[in-house]
């Protein structure tokens, strides 16, 4: 599991916040390398009851709740949970002849997101 970065330098060492693979690749000439990175991230749904009753729906970051645990609609219990959503990064046409000179760093982040869903 990896952490972002600026919370794993915060504990004690041992909250990951980078990954490192290496490849054994036996190639002649100048062979390109094409990866594809597939991994899980953590996405957290928060529960929230509004404020007060709106008559219209407002943006979301203009949206005023307090967050809770669980709570019922229409008999339906409804709770905070942890789920994952499937990402995936690209990297393409890599000189392997360049790779083995000079190893590189290739730095990806993905824009933090909000989405929001009403129960009535």
């Amino acid at each position: 599991m990896l952490y972002p970065r600026a919370y794993a330098e915060r504990q004690t060492g041992s909250d990951a916040w980078s990954m490192q693979t290496e490849c054994l690749v036996t190639t002649g000439g100048a062979a390109k390398l094409d990866l594809r990175i597939r991994f899980l991230q953590l996405v957290n749904r928060e529960i929230g009851k509004l404020d007060a009753p709106l008559a219209n729906f407002p943006d979301a970051g203009d949206l005023h709740y307090q967050p809770v645990d669980s709570f019922a609609v229409q008999g339906q219990t409804l709770q905070s949970w942890q789920e994952t959503c499937e990402r995936e990064v690209t990297l393409v046409n890599l000189n392997i002849e360049q790779l083995e000179a000079a190893p590189t760093t290739h730095d990806f982040v993905f824009p933090a997101g909000q989405q929001i869903e009403t129960r009535t």
